[in-house]
């Protein structure tokens, strides 16, 4: 809205990076934001000048977006997510309202099983609630001069997303289920839920012209907001140290508790089922001995006293793997994905480390490029007044 309005390049530049955070935020929801952007973007004033931000951010994204589309392949990640039952994850409507349980869980299947809250927050539904009256006053009061497009559009998508949380919206979710079952649960709606309350909130800070008044009103009610869900939350900086890192920081706990949480990015070098077989394992899957010189998780010198090895990485392509200096593309794995390395010397040396792929390194060149094109244009005044004018 704020880039909308003015035509400084600044408002451009925050806009867009702004909006590259949203792209890049998680793989399902960034491409979905897209779709509401993209709409929002045509109801504004300016809509070149909006699209051309959308663009921008996207093109900013790209080291996240390029490798989450065209590496996606590499991993379990389409074929977890369209197995996971979502007719299992849909909310009933009081969850919007109040929590049964909030801890640091997931989501369960039906209404009372979950472990985590899904409520949009009682206070913020009030303050959401008072905020449209407030607009609808001050439509009414400014004779229609206000633009309806912009908040029906809100206030429709948010229903909407509220609506398809929820059991009601079941027969739309098996109608469009090829396409729906990528989002795995219902709730991940939500997001746009919280946007559109937070919106018609916002209202509230109108009921005045006084800037400085708006500015308190804005305060109070945000201290107000985090003050009142303070007890929701834990603080786990009042753990001691020692006693956090023996809990979560252990190279046990990353590799038979952690790892296993996220099963969508085993790589498909390994096979999937052999590996789930170690979640409950009480020692993990073996690892044969090997002699390092160096020893770190994203660099690794290997000495070799044997003809055939496995190397300790579930392979990526982006793990290089040298030989006596010569780059060694791995064809032969074990059941978890480790490559195996036969016929060696025992006087052959081994490198692996981490290094971006060819993918991930045209990506990240887009973004910087974009970066800099970015500051480089709306910061020379005659150039982005050129460009300014072509977008009114």
């Amino acid at each position: 809205m704020k880039n909308d309005e003015e035509k400084n390049g600044l408002s451009f530049i925050a806009t867009s990076i702004c909006l590259s955070f949203i792209f890049s935020v998680h793989n399902v929801l960034s491409l979905v934001s897209v779709v509401f952007i993209i709409l929002f973007s045509l109801l504004l004033k300016h809509k070149k000048k909006a699209l051309l931000s959308v663009l921008i951010g996207l093109l900013l994204a790209s080291y996240f977006l390029i490798p989450a589309i065209m590496e996606n392949g590499l991993t379990y990640a389409n074929e977890i997510a369209s197995k996971t039952k979502y007719g299992d994850h849909f909310l009933c409507v009081w969850q919007l309202w109040k929590a049964n349980k909030w801890s640091f869980g997931g989501s369960g299947i039906g209404c009372v099983n979950d472990d985590m809250s899904f409520q949009i927050g009682k206070v913020q539904l009030i303050l959401s609630g008072i905020g449209l009256i407030a607009f609808l006053v001050l439509f009414k009061k400014q004779n229609q001069k206000i633009m309806l497009a912009m908040p029906l559009f809100i206030f429709g998508w948010t229903l909407l997303s509220a609506f398809l949380t929820t059991y009601l919206s079941k027969p739309i979710w098996d109608l469009m289920s090829p396409i729906m079952a990528v989002f795995q649960y219902p709730w991940r709606f939500l997001t746009f839920v919280v946007f559109g309350t937070a919106f018609f909130a916002s209202y509230l800070v109108n009921v005045t012209n006084n800037k400085k008044a708006q500015i308190i009103i804005a305060v109070v009610l945000s201290t107000g907001v985090l003050f009142i869900s303070s007890k929701f939350f834990s603080r786990p900086w009042k753990y001691p140290l020692d006693e956090y890192t023996s809990s979560y920081l252990t190279e046990k706990y990353i590799g038979q508790k952690a790892a296993y949480e996220i099963p969508e990015y085993f790589p498909r070098s390994g096979d999937y089922r052999t590996w789930r077989l170690y979640d409950t394992s009480a020692t993990g899957f073996y690892v044969n001995p090997l002699i390092y010189k160096i020893n770190k998780p994203f660099y690794k010198e290997i000495n070799i006293n044997q003809d055939q090895i496995t190397l300790p990485i579930h392979y990526f392509p982006f793990w290089e793997i040298m030989i006596d200096g010569k780059i060694f593309v791995p064809h032969s794995f074990d059941k978890l994905g480790r490559p195996i390395l036969s016929n060696l010397s025992t006087h052959s040396a081994i490198v692996v480390r981490y290094n971006e792929t060819p993918t991930e390194k045209s990506a990240n060149a887009i973004t910087i490029v974009t970066f800099g094109a970015l500051f480089v244009v709306c910061l020379n005044k005659k150039l982005w007044k050129k460009i300014n004018s072509i977008l009114k």
